[in-house]
C-alpha cells in the first residue's frame, strides 16, 4: 500500500511538473520595450530613418526637372535645403511620436514598432522639443534657398514646418481629422518637389517663349503627383495597420472614417497611379522634340519597379487590420517610394527634361 501511494505521488508530481512546463511556454514574450534603447540609438530610432525617402525622392526628382537639358544648377542651396526636408520629416516624426503617446493613440495592443515616448525612454515634453528645435534648424538650413529665391521660398518653409507640426500636434490635428493624406500628397508631393525645383531655378525663361501654363508646369505637376502618391501609401499601410486601435482614441483617418475596404482600395490607387503616369514623359518627349514618338527613358526606367507595387497592394488585401505584417509592407512602400523616384530622376535625367516656371 505504501509502494502504492507513493507511485501515486510521484505521478502527481510529473503531471505538475509538466503542467508548470507547459505554462512556462505559453508565457507571452518579453514587452517589445526591452528592444527600444535610450541615447542616441533613441533618437535615431524616434526619427524614424526609412520615412526619410519622403524627403530623398523629391529632391532627386525636382533637381532632376530644373537642372537637364541646359537647366541651371544651384547645388550648394539645394544640399542646404535637402538637410532642410530631412529636419521638418524627422520634426514631423517627433512631435507625432508624443503627441500620439499623450492622445492615447500609441498603446501597448498597438500593431506598429514601439515609440520612444510610449516605451518611457524619452519624456513626451522631451520628445516634443526636440520635434520643435527641428523645425527650427529646419528654417535655418533652408535660409541659403531663402535668400537665392526670396519671399516665395520663405512661404512655402513656414507653410511645410505649420503643416508637419499640424499633422498631430496643437489644437486640430490634421491626422486625427481625415485630413493626413491630403497634407501629405501636398507637402511630400508638389510643395517639396515644387520647392526643390524652384531652388535650382528662378522661374524666368531662358529664351523668353511663352507656352500655355500646361506647357511650361505639366512636366512638374505630373512629377509631383508621382512622388506624393507614393509618399502617402506610406501613411496609407500605417492606418490600415492601426485602424483599430486609431477608432478607439479617436484618430479619425480616412481608414476610420471610411472603413477597412476604403483603406485597402486607397493603397491599391496610391501604388500603382504613377505607373499609369508614365506614358506622359513619352508625350513630353514627343513634344519638346516636335516628333511623333520619344523612347522616353522616364517612362520605361520606374516601370520596372512594378512588381514591388503588386507586392504592397497584395499585402493590403492579404493581411487583416493589426496585422504585424504590415511592418514589413510599410518597409518594401517605402523602399518602392526610393526606387521609383530615383529611376524617375535618372530618366528625367538621360530625357533632358527641363522643367520652367
Amino acid at each position: 500500500r505504501r509502494h502504492v501511494m507513493e507511485r501515486r505521488s510521484a505521478r502527481a508530481a510529473s503531471r505538475a511538473g509538466n503542467g508548470d512546463a507547459t505554462h512556462s511556454r505559453s508565457k507571452p514574450k518579453p514587452s517589445r520595450s526591452s528592444k527600444v534603447k535610450g541615447g542616441v540609438a533613441g533618437w535615431v530610432s524616434a526619427a524614424r530613418p526609412k520615412t526619410l525617402t519622403a524627403a530623398t525622392v523629391p529632391f532627386l526628382v525636382g533637381s532632376a526637372l530644373a537642372t537637364t537639358g541646359g537647366g541651371e544648377a544651384r547645388w550648394m542651396e539645394a544640399t542646404c535645403a535637402l538637410v532642410g526636408y530631412f529636419l521638418i520629416q524627422i520634426g514631423t516624426n517627433l512631435v507625432n511620436d508624443a503627441c500620439d503617446f499623450v492622445r492615447g493613440a500609441d498603446t501597448e495592443d498597438r500593431a506598429g514598432p514601439r515609440r520612444v515616448t510610449q516605451s518611457g525612454v524619452f519624456s513626451p515634453r522631451a520628445v516634443h522639443i526636440a520635434g520643435v528645435t527641428c523645425f527650427a534648424l529646419a528654417a535655418l538650413a533652408m535660409c541659403p534657398a531663402v535668400a537665392l529665391r526670396g519671399a516665395p521660398m520663405a512661404r512655402l518653409v513656414v507653410a511645410a514646418c505649420c503643416a508637419g507640426y499640424a499633422y498631430t500636434g496643437g489644437p486640430l490635428p490634421l491626422g486625427y481629422h481625415g485630413l493626413g493624406d491630403v497634407t501629405v500628397i501636398a507637402f511630400f508631393g508638389f510643395v517639396a518637389t515644387y520647392g526643390m525645383a524652384r531652388v535650382h531655378h528662378d522661374g524666368t525663361s531662358a529664351d523668353g517663349s511663352g507656352g500655355s501654363s500646361w506647357e511650361r508646369n505639366g512636366p512638374l505637376i505630373v512629377a509631383s503627383a508621382q512622388v506624393g502618391s507614393l509618399a502617402t501609401s506610406l501613411l496609407a499601410v500605417n492606418n490600415l495597420r492601426d485602424a483599430r486601435t486609431d477608432a478607439r482614441c479617436g484618430k479619425n483617418t480616412l481608414c476610420v472614417l471610411l472603413g477597412e475596404g476604403f483603406g485597402r482600395w486607397e493603397i491599391t490607387f496610391l501604388v500603382f497611379a504613377p505607373f499609369l503616369l508614365l506614358p506622359y514623359w513619352a508625350w513630353e518627349g514627343a513634344r519638346r522634340l516636335g516628333v511623333s514618338m520619344f523612347p522616353s527613358v522616364a517612362s520605361a526606367l520606374p516601370a520596372a519597379t512594378a512588381p514591388l507595387a503588386a507586392w504592397v497592394a497584395r499585402e493590403a488585401w492579404m493581411l487583416r487590420v493589426g496585422d504585424t505584417g504590415f511592418n514589413g509592407t510599410l518597409s518594401a512602400a517605402a523602399a518602392l517610394h526610393l526606387l521609383f523616384g530615383s529611376a524617375l530622376a535618372l530618366g528625367l535625367a538621360l530625357d533632358g527634361v527641363t522643367w520652367r516656371d
